[in-house]
C-alpha cells in the first residue's frame, strides 16, 4: 500500500474519531431510571397520581412529575402529552384502578384515604369541576362500574341501579371532602373515624338495595 493510501486513511480515522468525540450526547440516566415508552410512561403517571393527591393538581409541575418519576422532562410530552393530557391520563389510570378495587370488593368498604384510589379519583374530579371542565368518559367508570355491582347484587334494574350509583357516590364524595370539618362540627372528634365511615357503608348498602323511584313516605 502506497504511503499516500494510508496516510489517507489515518486522516479519515482521525476525522471519524473527533466527529464522534463531538457528537452531543443524551443526559445520562442514573442507575435504575425507567427507559423506553411503557416503562417511561408508567412511571410519569404513578409519579402525578401520588403527588396530585398530596399537593393537589394546580400546585405540581411537570418538573415535579418528572422529578419523582426519575425521568427527563422532556420525555413526559413525548410519550404521554402536554400538561392537560397528561392529567387526562393519570385520572383514567385512577379510575381503572379504582374499578378493579371496586370488583374486588363489591358492595365492601374502600379506603377514604386521600393517597388511596378513592382519595385520588375525588380530588381529581374536584380539579376539573373547580376548572368547570368535564372529566374524561372514555375510561373505565368507577360509577358505572358500582352501577352493574348493584343491579346484580340486589336484582335493581338498570335506571334504579344507574342513579343508587350516582346518589352512593355523591355520599362517597362528600364524606372525603369534608370528613374531617363534619366530624369537629358534630362534635364527634371522640369517636373511631373507622366506627363512622363503617356505618356511613351500611347505609350505602341499604340505599343501593332501594328500587327506585322511591315510594312516598
Amino acid at each position: 500500500m502506497s504511503d499516500s493510501r494510508r496516510n489517507d486513511r489515518r486522516s479519515t480515522a482521525v476525522h471519524a474519531e473527533g466527529a464522534n468525540s463531538a457528537a452531543p450526547r443524551g443526559p445520562k440516566r442514573p442507575p435504575g431510571a425507567p427507559v423506553g415508552p411503557g416503562p417511561v410512561r408508567h412511571a410519569v403517571l404513578d409519579a402525578a397520581a401520588q403527588l396530585f393527591a398530596e399537593q393537589g393538581v394546580i400546585d405540581v409541575s411537570l418538573r415535579d412529575i418528572a422529578r419523582a418519576a426519575d425521568v427527563d422532562v422532556a420525555l413526559i410530552g413525548r410519550y404521554v402529552g402536554p400538561r392537560d393530557e397528561l392529567i387526562d391520563e393519570v385520572f383514567r389510570a385512577v379510575s381503572s384502578s379504582l374499578v378493579a378495587e371496586l370488583k374486588s370488593k363489591p358492595l365492601g368498604q374502600l379506603d377514604h384515604g386521600r393517597d388511596s384510589n378513592l382519595g385520588r379519583w375525588i380530588g381529581l374530579l374536584s380539579y376539573y369541576n373547580s376548572r368547570n371542565i368535564s372529566a374524561p368518559t372514555d375510561g373505565p367508570d368507577p360509577i358505572r362500574t358500582l352501577a352493574s355491582t348493584l343491579e346484580s347484587g340486589y336484582a335493581l334494574d338498570p335506571a334504579a341501579a344507574k342513579v343508587r350509583a350516582a346518589q352512593i357516590t355523591a355520599i362517597s364524595i362528600g364524606w372525603r371532602l369534608f370528613e374531617a370539618h363534619l366530624v369537629r362540627s358534630t362534635g364527634l372528634d371522640g369517636l373511631p373515624v373507622h366506627v363512622l365511615r363503617d356505618d356511613l357503608t351500611e347505609i350505602q348498602r341499604r340505599i343501593g338495595a332501594i328500587p327506585w323511584p322511591s315510594e312516598p313516605s
